[in-house]
Parts: structure tokens; sequence; C-alpha cells
């Protein structure tokens, strides 16, 4: 669940002054050929503006209003919403053949691998000093789902490799 039961006892373990969940039902990390800026749709559903770096600019108009405090972390748990809908996982030696992604046009990025790290590189030229820890996605009881999961786990845990973060394996 967007809010889910792991909220506060996470807050508690890790004595945290501030958490907020930032999650959205549905989100994908890839990008869609109709995904564009949008900080107002806070709707679980499966539309091209649910996705990850929607997310993170909801943060960032939280932080620059002075509502949030900037974060030291950011955890990021996606990708079963990607295996789901069948995404294109892109090629990991393209996504990080050159020191930076250097399309700023969103729908151009439509694979995981591209879109991983263009949210990463924007995260962390936003704030540097945040760390960032990715998660791989949930298992899934169906088999059929199941194939899909484990190439995406295995294009995320790459990703984290190649941007030097921390990812945590769920599956």
């Amino acid at each position: 669940k967007v809010n889910g039961k792991w909220v506060a006892p996470f807050r508690n373990l890790v004595a945290c002054k501030s958490l907020t969940n930032y999650a959205r039902g549905y989100c994908t990390f890839t990008f869609k050929s109709n995904s564009e800026y949008n900080i107002t749709d806070t709707s679980n559903s499966n539309s091209g503006n649910n996705v990850i770096w929607n997310q993170f600019n909801r943060l960032k108009n939280d932080v620059d209003n002075g509502k949030v405090s900037t974060p030291d972390l950011i955890l990021i748990l996606a990708g079963t919403n990607d295996a789901i809908q069948n995404l294109n996982l892109g090629d990991i030696n393209t996504a990080f053949s050159s020191s930076s992604i250097t399309s700023t046009d969103i729908k151009t990025l439509t694979n995981l691998a591209q879109s991983v790290r263009y949210c990463c590189d924007v995260i962390h030229n936003e704030y540097p000093s945040c760390k960032i820890v990715l998660f791989t996605p949930l298992p899934l009881g169906s088999k059929s789902h199941q194939d899909k999961i484990f190439l995406v786990r295995d294009t995320i845990f790459k990703c984290a490799e190649y941007l030097g973060l921390y990812a945590i394996d769920q599956c």
C-alpha cells in the first residue's frame, strides 16, 4: 500500500527527524511516451505521469516551498510495475556509455536502464549529499510476471553498481 504499515516502524527504526512518503500505486521507473512533468496528479493510476521522476519532482517542490527539509536519504522501491507492464529494460552499457544522459526530453528515455540513470542523476545533481538506495521489485505470486521481475531486478542492480548506489534485493 502506498501508505503501508512499514512507514511508522521504519521511522522508529532509523530515528528519522522526518519521513515523507511520496509513493504512488502503479508507478514505474520507466518513462512512457506520454510522460510529462506533473506534480499535481497524485492518483494511483497507470498513467504516463505516474513515474518515479514525478514523485521526485513533488519532493523537490515541497523542499523548494519549505514544506519539507532537504532529504538526507531517498529510498526508491520500484520496478514491479515496470515488469507487469512489460516495459523495455534497455541496455545497461548504452545507458551508461557516456558520463551523463544528454537528453533532458524524458519522452526519449523510454527504457528502464535510462530512466533509472536519469532519475538518479537528477536527484544527485539537486541534492549531492543525499544518499539514494534502490530497492528491487517485490516478488509476485504469478509465474507469468516472475521471470520479468528478475530481469528488472538485475537491471536495477546493474544500474546501482554503475551509479555507486546501494541496492536492496527484495526478490
